[in-house]
């Protein structure tokens, strides 16, 4: 269905000279390695020799690896998250350390959706929120998390959805909106799931 549909548009007259149409690329697995120590140097000289020490350490088969981002980690140390080819995600598959050099480092699949720290929708990251000013994940109050004074949690995105589907069953709103437990965190983390790339 998909591909008919990528040839009808593609073949049309007037859309072609407007736009193509293509199958969306599939993501790559990624995996969030914890607690790199933090380097001096140019950004991507530095990341690139992570990466080959790694390959090198793990004697991991050809292909793709690159950085996706960093997120802070404990001290001085920051936790990456690297994309790599499904042959390299298969080699690393069952363990939960990668050796480098003379030491190792905790990792785990990395398979989390986009979640804006402003508004706390998912989707979207805080540099794109069009939110007037950030909202608390503890409650529904239009107020930063540090001044939140609610005693119990309540889900700003179930609240929502139960809002928003009244017929549907409800959602428990016990939990923050930045919580692994949310219903709606676990349906958009396995959507995200289905889109990976796992096998050549």
């Amino acid at each position: 269905m998909a591909r008919k549909l990528e040839e009808a548009v593609n073949a049309h007259q007037e859309l072609s000279r407007n736009c193509r149409a293509s199958a969306p690329n599939p993501r790559h697995p990624q995996v969030l390695i914890y607690d790199v120590p933090d380097s001096t140097g140019d950004k991507s000289e530095v990341e690139a020799a992570f990466i080959d020490k790694l390959r090198v350490s793990n004697n991991l088969p050809p292909g793709t690896i690159r950085v996706v981002f960093r997120r802070p980690g404990r001290g001085s140390f920051h936790h990456l998250v690297l994309a790599m080819d499904p042959a390299i995600f298969a080699h690393l598959k069952g363990s939960n350390r990668l050796h480098w050099g003379f030491g190792s480092f905790r990792f785990r699949e990395y398979c989390e959706p986009q979640q804006c720290f402003k508004c706390y929708r998912f989707g979207h990251v805080r540099n794109a929120c069009s939110a007037p000013r950030p909202l608390c994940p503890r409650c529904l109050g239009d107020h930063p998390h540090i001044e939140c004074t609610e005693t119990t949690v309540t889900c700003r995105n179930c609240h929502a959805f139960n809002l928003r589907n009244r017929s549907a069953p409800r959602l428990s709103t016990a939990h923050t909106a930045v919580s692994t437990k949310c219903p709606l965190f676990i349906r958009e983390r396995d959507e995200l799931s289905k889109k990976v790339k796992y096998a050549q």
